[in-house]
């Protein structure tokens, strides 16, 4: 709803006010008036830019858990990056390539991600132009570690032939649900940051009450590599280890 009557407003509102006054008489096809008005406007819903926006969300959230179970601070520089520029030509700022999502620890691209929201079926590795761009994204950031994530695809791993890094569908299954969603991104953020802090499997089934600690607390782990910690074989001798 808006008053045409503004003679109440602060003049900082007045090029506002127009501006809002021109865009209704032009939806309207007519000079608006004084007095109230209603204007309903039809909008399409780009599910692309959703689904890209919200995968965004889920990277930041599930990477904050992981960080909190991450006691010894290994992951404390890596963050999630929405849309990174990156210039190709040194002083050609109007060129550049920007992936949907990148992770990041300093200079270094630990791994980088796509958004696509495609029909069922529909996989965009097999699609040239979607392919491409993630591959020059990787070249361009020296990332081996490459993924689509997808809501409606069946999750498959790829090996590149030429340089053996990895490209992957991210995607729930059987059915896409927000809950499975989280958990996907959760395990791919997790794979991908394990092979830098091989701790988080163990700190992660502690977190998840897979692995329970005898005699120390779960906040005594920021000390699990303290040679005086309490993590340290009291009794070399006596120690052993069963497997089963």
């Amino acid at each position: 709803m808006l008053n045409t009557h503004g003679s109440y407003l602060f003049g900082y509102y007045q090029k506002a006010f127009d501006v809002a006054k021109a865009v209704m008489s032009s939806s309207l096809g007519q000079q608006l008036r004084d007095g109230p008005r209603e204007l309903v406007v039809d909008y399409v819903l780009n599910m692309e830019s959703l689904f890209e926006q919200y995968s965004q969300v889920v990277i930041e959230r599930e990477l904050s858990y992981i960080k909190s179970y991450d006691h010894l601070g290994n992951l404390d520089e890596v963050t999630p990056v929405r849309s990174p520029s990156v210039n190709p030509f040194e002083g050609e700022g109007q060129i550049y390539h920007e992936p949907d999502h990148a992770l990041q620890e300093g200079d270094e691209t630990l791994a980088v991600l796509d958004s696509k929201h495609y029909a069922e079926g529909h996989d965009p590795v097999k699609e040239s132009s979607s392919r491409s761009r993630l591959f020059s994204y990787a070249y361009l950031l020296h990332a081996d570690r490459l993924a689509f994530l997808c809501p409606l695809l069946e999750p498959r791993r790829r090996r590149i032939t030429q340089t053996g890094a990895e490209l992957q569908i991210v995607s729930p299954e059987p059915d896409f649900t927000l809950y499975e969603y989280d958990k996907v991104v959760h395990d791919y953020l997790y794979d991908v940051l394990g092979q830098k802090s091989p701790e988080l499997e163990a700190f992660r089934a502690v977190a998840e009450n897979r692995l329970c600690l005898d005699g120390v607390e779960e906040t005594n782990l920021s000390e699990a590599q303290s040679m005086s910690g309490p993590f340290t074989f009291k009794d070399v001798q006596n120690f052993s280890v069963v497997f089963t």
